[in-house]
């Protein structure tokens, strides 16, 4: 009796671990284990595909009046999207300094990377919105670009932070924008006054010595 009561239970045991792993085979098999294929379905990985694009309209140094601004002061950032692309849910907005190596020569432009550096300039801006007015504060005087992100698709930045792994994204999802070139931000810094300690001439108003003034007198004196 004990031994018919042993084989049962050894049968049970053995015939629970078969369904065990056929189960766990049947889901490898079918791909409905943690790495599902559902996922990936609505994803584009190969770089022939088509993503949409993000246009940064402004601040654009062809328009003098919407390439500079002032610290304290504001600007106008606008954007458009091409006729594929699926309009992002969120808009973040990032800024990078441009330091110049001198007064004509840019140095490199900055990398996707130095925009996150940096505190945005706004984020989860409804998509639809497509403009921004920024109150530029806590910014040092200087020449700056603008990257506009839709919905954290940011491949050149992903890439970065995941090397050797490309992001998902879907079929006509918008790609970011970066300023083709750098806008002003200028200091507000306020002139200073000086009083007028020369009265007023012959022709009824003042006349303050300038340089060359001084310069005329200088030689008018060695030719005396």
């Amino acid at each position: 009796m004990f031994r018919l009561i042993f084989g049962v239970l050894v049968g049970v045991v053995f015939g629970v671990i078969g369904q065990v792993s056929s189960a766990t085979a049947s889901a490898a098999a079918t791909g409905t284990n943690s790495t599902s294929s559902a996922s990936n379905s609505s994803c584009v990985y190969d770089n022939s595909a088509q993503p949409g694009s993000i246009f940064l309209l402004s601040p654009n140094s062809n328009d003098i009046e919407k390439s500079a601004t002032v610290v304290g002061g504001n600007l106008n950032i606008t954007w458009s999207y091409n006729s594929d692309t699926t309009i992002p849910t969120k808009i973040n907005i990032y800024w990078a300094n441009v330091p110049v190596s001198n007064a004509l020569v840019a140095a490199s432009a900055p990398t996707a990377a130095t925009f996150y550096s940096n505190p945005s300039v706004a984020s989860s801006i409804p998509g639809s919105q497509t403009s921004y007015i920024w109150k530029v504060s806590g910014l040092q005087p200087g020449n700056y670009k603008l990257r506009i992100v839709g919905d954290g698709i940011d491949p050149s930045y992903y890439v970065i932070q995941h090397p050797g792994e490309v992001q998902c994204y879907k079929s006509n999802q918008a790609f970011p924008a970066t300023s083709l070139s750098t806008f002003v931000v200028a200091g507000n810094t306020q002139l200073v006054t000086y009083q007028n300690n020369y009265g007023p001439s012959n022709l009824g108003v003042a006349i303050i010595p300038t340089q060359g003034m001084f310069l005329a007198l200088f030689f008018a004196i060695l030719l005396m």
